[in-house]
């Protein structure tokens, strides 16, 4: 027999579901940088503005103005990727700071950090409703300490579906109205399990619950076994730091006490919502540590090494791992940027070595950022003509592999691709739970010239858009 939620207690708990939702991170990085290079404008404007970028995203061409809409409104409900101050819109912290970084763990990590119900992602009649029912609510930090209560109390090899979570958590207001602390909670779950109670695992039951979990993985808070997901102790810093957090958005809290509002009140609350939702995160670090990331490998997400990323000695995907480990805890930095170049600078050192130009090597270097010539790093062709190559480095991070259709140059990047044509090469450096890849595309500005890439100017610089099949190559990584 499936479980059920006393009939006193249950309350069913949501936020938006963006359409993308198997796409997410890919849709998040591409949006972040396009919104990003956006000025504050007019609200009309910067719909209008941002509606066009949406449309060039790849599928999207032939969509409705309606599907368009619904994009927009989903990522700037869900994601607050930009604020609004009276009539103007402009981009957001959050966006500017993943389209700096390309570090997606980092903005999943800093989404859920702040993320509530009831929040601003959802239209006001349904806060209101939350509201009514004081639903006083942090999921990411409820979940945790769930999962640290187990840790402490010892519970063997403890694990939750998405079933469990969204029936004896996201559905339950003894857990989303503070009725009963995480280890009451715990103790429900235990007993269930222990009798090998059942649950109701339809898709449109359990999805909210599950899009939590899921941005959780992504956040490389949980490890996901199967689809049941356990703690990734590896985390113990970034854990410990949403259980101790007591960041809250107050704007409704007279309304929760009283279990009463007016959606008028609740829509006036907006602006300091998606202001909340922006805030700089002063004193925090979630920048991605990429050993931890890669300490349990994340479980079986379904992801694994691309037969053109191993690395040539054929090791095997743990030597492969600790090896990448090495290099990286090796580094002065844990900037994502740094560790790319660093990664990089080795790689072209070791295939200058494996062709014998052992003459060459010391003169690989990382060029100063403060140099400012538009690349990262001087190295040579390796091709008999001991030519010069100039190496701009892009790197992102996420849980799942991204796609290597789009990089962003800035001003000074493309100046210096113009300048040196077939001696400049973008390395397209991917980090994953599962997988090291490299993309390399040569002379950018040739190939924009030959149109096989589409180049956006922007004000800061270019986007480049391409297909991979057609441009460039993926290279096997020395470590």
């Amino acid at each position: 027999m499936n479980y059920e939620i006393p009939k006193q207690f249950f309350f069913r708990i949501h936020h938006v579901r963006p359409r993308f939702k198997c796409d997410v991170e890919n849709v998040l990085l591409y949006m972040a940088d396009s919104i990003s290079g956006l000025k504050p404008e007019q609200k009309d404007v910067f719909r209008t503005d941002l509606n066009s970028l949406i449309k060039a995203y790849p599928g999207n061409s032939t969509q409705t103005q309606k599907t368009i809409d619904n994009w927009r409104t989903e990522i700037s409900s869900l994601f607050s990727l930009f604020q609004i101050h009276g009539d103007v819109v402009s981009p957001g912290l959050r966006a500017k700071e993943l389209a700096k970084s390309g570090d997606v763990v980092e903005f999943f990590k800093e989404f859920l950090f702040l993320f509530q119900y009831p929040g601003g992602h959802i239209k006001p009649k349904s806060v209101l409703e939350q509201i009514e029912h004081g639903v006083h609510f942090k999921p990411a930090q409820y979940l945790l300490s769930i999962f640290q209560e187990a840790k402490n109390r010892g519970v063997p090899h403890f694990r939750l579906s998405k079933a469990e979570v969204c029936h004896c958590v996201f559905n339950d207001l003894r857990a989303t109205s503070c009725l009963e602390t995480p280890s009451e909670t715990l103790n429900r779950i235990l007993e269930n399990k222990e009798n090998n109670v059942t649950y109701d695992e339809s898709g449109d039951v359990i999805r909210y619950a599950g899009d939590i979990l899921d941005y959780m993985y992504i956040a490389n808070l949980l490890n996901n076994f199967n689809g049941e997901f356990s703690l990734n102790s590896s985390e113990g810093l970034s854990i410990s730091t949403f259980l101790s957090s007591t960041l809250w958005f107050s704007g409704y809290d007279k309304m929760i006490s009283s279990q009463s509002g007016s959606i008028d009140k609740v829509s006036s609350l907006t602006e300091s919502w998606l202001d909340y939702a922006n805030q700089a995160l002063t004193g925090l670090d979630f920048t991605t540590d990429v050993s931890s990331l890669l300490e349990e490998g994340g479980g079986d997400s379904g992801v694994g090494l691309k037969e053109n990323t191993i690395d040539p000695i054929q090791l095997s995907f743990e030597e492969f791992v600790t090896k990448l480990k090495q290099q990286i805890d090796s580094l002065s930095t844990k900037s994502i940027g740094d560790i790319g170049e660093g990664l990089v600078t080795n790689h072209e050192q070791k295939k200058l070595q494996k062709l014998g130009l052992n003459n060459l090597v010391h003169l690989v270097k990382k060029i100063p950022t403060q140099l400012s010539v538009g690349y990262d790093i001087q190295s040579f062709e390796g091709d008999g003509t001991n030519n010069k190559k100039y190496i701009e480095v892009k790197t992102t991070i996420s849980a799942n592999p991204l796609k290597a259709d789009r990089v962003h140059l800035t001003a000074n990047e493309w100046n210096s691709a113009q300048t040196l044509r077939r001696s400049y090469y973008i390395y397209r450096v991917q980090i994953t739970k599962k997988a090291l890849s490299l993309f390399v595309v040569n002379d950018p500005v040739g190939l924009y010239k030959t149109d096989k890439i589409v180049m956006t100017p922007k004000d800061d610089g270019a986007e480049l858009q391409f297909s991979p099949q057609k441009v460039g190559h993926y290279e096997e990584i020395v470590l």
